[in-house]
């Protein structure tokens, strides 16, 4: 696996004026091709990144940005995302998440256009609205955006991923360096499927070649392997190195089982059979410890939705959550809006962390 290849790409640019738009666009090709897309998907998502900055000078929206996303996730797989959040005035006319209905001619043919082109897309605004946003954090009504429109691309766009399972995540590495540590894992072989966060410990090139290795290793495992095995065996190529910590969902779809193993500073929030559950990893990093006797279990039955946030430490916003909220609310939403909802990274973690937030949800 190459290591420049598979690094992630992130980027938030303020939309103001007319000049803003353009770096949008340059800004969302580049990434784009150096996530692996071809050159027509690439011409696709530049359209798409324009009419979403646009829409901020033409409805005169107040802190309106583009977030801008891509990673190649392995050989073959690449995603990319494009969301676009401000703080007013909002959208309290949708009519339904068809999006068949817009008050103003423009703002309903770009974003049918954005919709028509992307993989997946999910709109939300205000809070009485027909498509209000969620309350993530029982602020009384008072969210940090008001509207969110994201959408997102992945190739090929067959097989990409389990059909079962909807996800999205960003990952934004630490600004002093272009290499990050957090990364992701992803193999489907029905009826099992292995989902997995990382976060090596270190920083730079030496933590990004550690992930890179692991990422490697994790392609060639079949997710038939029991988690206990898959981990025992990334351990023993792990030792020597600072290793990692991780949180790994497997996913049996003909058992409507799940397991979660986790270890380190990786955490997620799981939503299963009506309630919230916090999972936080034992002590230790996988290449350092005896990974069949060190490390977190605990199996899920899967007979109604589920919903999982994982989150690595460089993002602290995450404990926020109204457990209830979390239980009775998010499973409406879809993992892509979600997690552009609640990615928010202190500025003063910015330059001594990578962040990462992966989302997944099995709906029955």
């Amino acid at each position: 696996m190459d290591l420049e290849k598979i690094q992630p790409h992130f980027r938030e640019i303020e939309i103001n004026e007319e000049s803003h738009v353009l770096i949008a666009r340059r800004v969302s090709r580049e990434i784009a091709l150096l996530a692996g897309f071809n050159k027509d998907r690439v011409e696709d998502i530049v359209l798409c990144t324009s009419e979403l900055s646009q829409n901020h000078l033409d409805h005169k929206t107040s802190g309106g940005i583009i977030r801008l996303f891509s990673q190649r996730i392995d050989e073959k797989r690449c995603f990319m995302s494009i969301s676009s959040l401000d703080e007013g005035p909002g959208i309290f006319d949708l009519n339904g998440k068809d999006l068949n209905y817009f008050p103003r001619k423009g703002l309903r043919s770009g974003l049918n256009c954005v919709k028509r082109l992307s993989n997946d897309f999910s709109i939300c605004s205000g809070h009485f609205g027909n498509v209000p946003c969620p309350d993530i954090f029982n602020l009384e009504k008072k969210a940090v955006y008001k509207t969110v429109v994201c959408a997102c691309f992945w190739s090929p766009d067959e097989d990409f991923i389990s059909p079962h399972v909807k996800f999205s995540y960003l990952i934004c590495p630490n600004k002093l360096g272009r290499y990050s540590g957090d990364g992701i894992s992803i193999v489907y072989e029905y009826p099992y499927m292995r989902l997995m966060l990382m976060d090596v410990l270190g920083k730079g090139e030496e933590a990004a070649k550690i992930l890179c290795k692991a990422k490697g290793l994790l392609e060639r495992i079949s997710p038939s392997v029991a988690p206990n095995d898959c981990l025992f065996e990334l351990g023993n190529a792990l030792l020597g190195t600072r290793g990692l910590m991780a949180q790994l969902v497997h996913f049996d779809f003909e058992r409507n089982l799940v397991d979660i193993y986790a270890i380190g500073d990786v955490s997620q929030f799981v939503s299963w059979n009506g309630k919230g559950e916090f999972v936080v990893g034992n002590p230790g990093v996988i290449g350092k410890i005896n990974v069949k006797n060190g490390i977190f279990k605990k199996r899920f039955s899967a007979h109604k939705d589920m919903m999982g946030i994982i989150f690595s430490d460089g993002l602290k916003i995450i404990p926020r959550i109204e457990t209830g909220i979390f239980t009775k609310e998010l499973m409406d939403f879809s993992p892509l809006l979600l997690v552009n909802m609640l990615f928010e990274v202190p500025e003063e973690q910015l330059f001594s962390d990578d962040a990462s937030l992966l989302i997944w949800q099995w709906k029955k």
